[in-house]
């Protein structure tokens, strides 16, 4: 089986005869090197390899120029683009223009000859740390997108949740439990809002928020408790469940204390009423 011919373009001599020294470890061979793009490009032409790894941050600048020019005049040559730069805009820079995979610097020497291996089969290779950092750019991009715009910018968030609720078709007694609130609360929002968008009335205010896209939440959601909390303690075995039985009272212990006390209660009242009578019949018969 044939070696795997690579071209080798860095501005860094040391990185390049390291991963030469690698790669002719394993039985590939390196018939050149290039020092910036100008170079590469003159390099490629005339020894033809099967892959180029390739740096884009050269010092003339001309990396992914170098990139788009051998996938214009050479589309059958991969390049693997290795970079100390986890960036995800290059990396997406650097695929748009034609390189066929991504890999960091600060892979192993495996990966990097394995990610190598695979580019030269015709795979499209992106290492995991890079894949992280296109993951977390593409979520954070999504998240953007998904965040609606808020047409009424005068509004507060919480105005803006009752106006939704009203444009919903809901009363402000509804919309109260919805949010937890209290029913003059509400009330006093729902003026806000009408001031504030100039309507008449909340009825008004309510078709102008559906003209904005208003008003569509999926029936039941929230539901009507929600942000409510359904108990003081959350019992966990072991831990707070615990933690509240020895702080909650025994409703046992407290029958029998109040018990306790009553027989107390009435035992003094029965010497406080013999001493009374005792009294009143000396008053009665001196002798």
């Amino acid at each position: 089986m044939n070696p795997i011919r690579l071209v080798l373009v860095d501005d860094h001599q040391v990185f390049r005869k390291g991963l030469r020294d690698c790669a002719e470890a394993v039985g590939m061979q390196v018939v050149a090197e290039a020092g910036n793009g100008h170079q590469a490009l003159a390099v490629i032409a005339g020894v033809q390899p099967d892959v180029v790894v390739l740096d884009p941050e050269t010092a003339d600048g001309g990396g992914l120029s170098t990139v788009r020019a051998v996938a214009d005049n050479r589309p059958r040559t991969p390049v693997l683009v290795v970079s100390a730069c986890d960036d995800a805009v290059l990396v997406s820079e650097a695929l748009c223009v034609g390189a066929t995979g991504y890999a960091s610097k600060r892979c192993s020497a495996e990966a990097l000859l394995a990610a190598i291996t695979a580019t030269a089969h015709g795979l499209t290779v992106i290492d995991e740390r890079v894949q992280n950092h296109v993951r977390t750019a593409v979520a954070d991009s999504a998240a953007r997108l998904l965040v609606p715009a808020n047409p009424f910018p005068s509004l507060s968030r919480r105005e803006l949740q009752v106006l939704e609720l009203l444009a919903c078709g809901m009363e402000p007694a509804r919309i109260a439990r919805e949010l937890t609130l209290e029913r003059h609360t509400v009330h006093n929002y729902v003026s806000c809002v009408v001031r504030k968008l100039g309507a008449e009335n909340r009825e008004q205010a309510a078709a102008l928020a559906r003209s904005h896209g208003l008003g569509h939440r999926r029936p039941g959601w929230p539901p009507q408790d929600a942000g409510r909390s359904r108990s003081r303690w959350a019992v966990l075995p072991g831990h707070l469940g615990d933690q509240h039985d020895k702080q909650r009272p025994d409703r046992a212990a407290m029958g029998a204390n109040a018990a306790s006390d009553e027989s107390t209660r009435l035992r003094d009242l029965d010497r406080f009423t013999d001493q009374r009578r005792s009294h009143h019949e000396q008053a009665i018969d001196p002798a």
